[in-house]
């Protein structure tokens, strides 16, 4: 199966951890936050077939987020 994925990744930008699992305010809202490190969402997304054609940091409502765009 072929398609694309974009992913919007919350980072240690946002969170303040290179790692995180929990909730953060965003926009005034509480919301859920789960993200391991980029290194380890690109060997994610590349063992399982996935191929990264961009990752780019881009700000969203004032916090940093990581956009990943993917195709397999």
């Amino acid at each position: 199966m072929k398609g694309k994925v974009l992913f919007t990744y919350a980072t240690k930008e946002f969170t303040g951890s290179i790692e995180f699992d929990g909730y953060k305010e965003f926009m005034n809202q509480e919301l859920y936050y789960s993200h391991k490190s980029p290194d380890k969402l690109y060997a994610d997304l590349e063992n399982t077939g996935f191929n990264i054609e961009s990752a780019d940091y881009r700000n969203i409502g004032n916090e940093i987020f990581l956009w990943v765009t993917a195709s397999r």
